[in-house]
């Protein structure tokens, strides 16, 4: 399923198969043929808020839709609010059409894939092939600055005691944040955590 423009385009590689074009989100929710796409292309021209909503309604419908995210400008900031909301790749409007292609690839293969120009390498963000990964990576995206900085103690092994200690926190404070993110990010283990660090790119592999 595309959005209305992209038809032509897509139509020059054999594997893809365009099942649907709207102009609009809502004409693309309300279309038969998104049943069965494995991946949208989502072209935000509208306001932030509005395009994301539809983005959280679409995922909310078909979870295993994946979701490609066309934009005039990205940001860091912006891309880890898109993740958040279910995108699953984000590409510059201007890219040349060889990223296009690869960005499907990466999509139907299970896997995020960001724009070059962003400048955040895709291995950082690289989800793997389950819905359990991509969803945990997503979290580790929206989380803040200061929930980063709590969720890289907790790789690195310390506990509720010493972050209380390194980020200034009383110890009930610092139990309740590390019981939530280990919640959120579905990691009950430190060696889960610790590898879910590695391979958002919060920790070095080496």
């Amino acid at each position: 399923m595309v959005a209305h423009g992209y038809r032509d385009l897509l139509s020059r590689r054999r594997e893809h198969v365009v099942s649907g074009a709207s102009r609009s989100p809502e004409g693309c929710l309300a279309s038969a043929p998104l049943e069965n796409a494995d991946v949208v292309i989502f072209d935000l021209r509208e306001s932030e808020h509005a395009g994301l909503a539809w983005v959280a309604e679409l995922k909310r419908r078909l979870p295993n839709v994946h979701v490609l995210m066309l934009r005039e400008f990205l940001s860091s900031d912006y891309v880890s609010t898109a993740l958040a909301a279910g995108v699953d790749g984000a590409l510059l409007r201007t890219e040349d059409v060889t990223e296009l292609f690869l960005a499907l690839d990466a999509l139907r293969r299970g896997q995020t894939f960001l724009s070059r120009r962003l400048g955040l390498p895709t291995s950082t963000l690289d989800t793997g092939s389950t819905e359990r990964e991509q969803r945990c990576a997503r979290e580790v995206q929206a989380l803040t600055d200061f929930e980063r900085r709590v969720f890289e103690e907790l790789a690195l092994g310390r506990r509720g005691p010493e972050i209380a200690a390194l980020m200034d926190l009383d110890l009930r404070q610092a139990d309740e944040l590390e019981r939530s993110l280990r919640e959120r990010l579905d990691c009950s283990s430190t060696a889960e955590l610790t590898r879910l660090a590695i391979r958002t790119g919060i920790l070095p592999r080496d």
